[in-house]
C-alpha cells in the first residue's frame, strides 16, 4: 500500500499537494495538527512522512520551547 502522512497546518497549498498526490495512485492521510499526526503516525505507519516544520506546537509539546512554534515540525519528527 503506498501511504503517505502529510501534516501541515496550511489549507491552501496543502490542498494542491495532496490532489497531485492522490492523482499520482498515493494514499494520503492528512493531519493538521501536532497532535494528531502523532496519532495518525502510530496508527497507519506510512511509507512517507512530509512534515510541515513551523506549525503550532498542540497540546503533546505544550512544555517544550519550540521556539513559538516554529521547530514544532523537529519535535514530531523526534518523536
Amino acid at each position: 500500500m503506498n501511504n503517505i502522512l502529510f501534516v501541515d497546518d496550511d489549507v491552501l497549498p496543502t490542498e494542491y499537494y495532496l490532489r497531485a498526490l492522490k492523482l499520482r495512485g498515493w494514499e494520503v492521510k492528512h493531519t493538521q495538527h501536532t497532535d494528531e499526526a502523532i496519532v495518525a503516525w502510530q496508527s497507519c505507519q506510512p511509507l512517507v512522512l512530509i512534515l510541515d516544520l513551523m506549525m503550532p506546537p498542540g497540546r503533546a509539546f505544550e512544555d517544550v520551547d519550540t521556539s513559538d512554534g516554529l521547530t514544532t515540525g523537529v519535535f514530531v519528527y523526534r518523536r
